[in-house]
């Protein structure tokens, strides 16, 4: 197996090629957390929102805060990056949800933990000579109104 050397600074494109922050082209071989971090949209074609609504009714607030607490401390451990790395793998996407950063009803309130909970992943992958593909994938307001893209707008 080819061995996978430490991440050099950010990537880049440079003409056709990725390259890292020394310039030397490098070639991604990953994998994406897709749907696992508080997404279940399209994959059980039940909005995320219904399904956190579902779940606070069943656990009640102290319950539900507690669940996604714990599941974002242990969604993704050094031991997953050393996992991924003796894969070969030195890439991986990670979607993150807006509502990791803020809360929807009051945007001006910036959450802490969702910081720390992405830190601890770029961290962890870094160590292991991972590079972390942060994607954005919701934002405030959804990119349409459709079921599929967690704005909530999706009935009159």
């Amino acid at each position: 197996m080819e061995s996978i050397t430490q991440p050099k600074g950010f990537l880049r494109v440079y003409g056709v090629n990725v390259v890292d922050g020394d310039g030397r082209k490098v070639i991604l071989k990953g994998v994406c957390f897709e749907k696992r971090i508080f997404d279940g949209s399209t994959t059980n074609q039940c909005p995320t929102r219904r399904l956190l609504g579902a779940l606070l009714d069943v656990l009640g607030q102290e319950k539900y805060d507690y669940f996604f607490e714990k599941f974002l401390d242990y969604f993704f451990t050094r031991s997953d990056a050393k996992f991924f790395r003796s894969l070969g793998l030195n890439g991986i996407r990670i979607p993150i949800n807006h509502r990791h950063f803020i809360d929807d009803l009051n945007p001006g309130v910036i959450k802490p933990d969702g910081f720390r909970f992405v830190d601890r992943i770029v961290e962890a992958c870094s160590a292991e000579g991972i590079y972390s593909i942060l994607d954005m994938h919701t934002f405030p307001g959804g990119q349409n109104q459709g079921w599929h893209s967690d704005s909530g707008i999706h009935r009159a």
